[in-house]
């Protein structure tokens, strides 16, 4: 099975902000409750889907080939692992070989996961005033589609005229892969590292492609639950 799933990583956040008074005339308690002493709360759930669904829409994560641009050690490794000599030494055959030059081409690909649509934000959010103090509350769940291209050109293109005064410009060698993602228990009562992710590719993914596609998945979901959470969560602390 090509299903990736995981629990996400990455720091919990503390989405309960420190306890405020709340100024009646302007965000938070009503004015009859000026002195903030009865629970008010206040249904914001259309907003904190819309919200989620714009943070998480924007998840991109790439790995790769700018990693052996910066540390030339790792492209040193990347051959070692492989043992490139064995075909001059006369250990393996042609094909053999052949295969490894893929899988060396894989292992150096540039590979870019990322969000290509939100279908889907289930659940609640409610911002309460309760002594003076506001909690924000939200237990939401959400599906998107993804995409993960995987670049074995090395910056070589196909370039193809497509009118008199354009011409279209793409990676010579690229492979795209895509599929479905699930995220789950994404709560104010929760940390990040607690919610819940599956990944679900709609087309199997070759096997030279398997650890690079899971590699980026993998940065996509930190990206989601961590970065795009927090964007999610200082937005609705500052809304209301």
């Amino acid at each position: 099975s090509n299903d990736f799933s995981a629990v996400s990583g990455g720091e919990s956040l503390n989405t309960t902000p420190a306890p405020q008074r709340i100024d009646s005339r302007k965000k938070g308690g009503s004015a009859w409750n000026a002195d903030g002493t009865t629970w008010e709360e206040r249904d914001c759930s259309d907003w904190a889907k819309s919200c989620l669904k714009r943070s998480f829409r924007s998840g991109r994560a790439t790995c790769g080939l700018e990693d052996f641009r910066t540390n030339p050690s790792a492209m040193v490794n990347a051959v070692d692992s492989l043992d490139m000599g064995a075909f001059t030494r006369g250990e393996e055959d042609t094909d053999s070989s052949l295969n490894k030059l893929a899988q060396l081409a894989a292992n150096l690909a540039k590979v870019e996961a990322k969000v290509t649509k939100v279908t889907k934000v289930d659940g609640d959010a409610t911002v309460a005033v309760v002594r003076g103090t506001k909690r924000y509350m939200y237990d939401l769940s959400l599906e998107l589609e993804y995409e993960v291209s995987v670049d074995e050109s090395f910056d070589m293109t196909d370039e193809y005229d497509i009118s008199k005064d354009k011409t279209s410009v793409t990676p010579a060698r690229e492979t795209k892969y895509t599929g479905t993602a699930k995220f789950a228990e994404i709560s104010s009562l929760t940390g990040a590292s607690e919610i819940e992710v599956s990944f679900k590719p709609k087309v199997g993914v070759s096997s030279k492609h398997q650890k690079r596609v899971k590699e980026a998945l993998d940065g996509l979901s930190k990206q989601l639950t961590t970065k795009c959470l927090t964007e999610f969560v200082m937005e609705y602390h500052s809304s209301f």
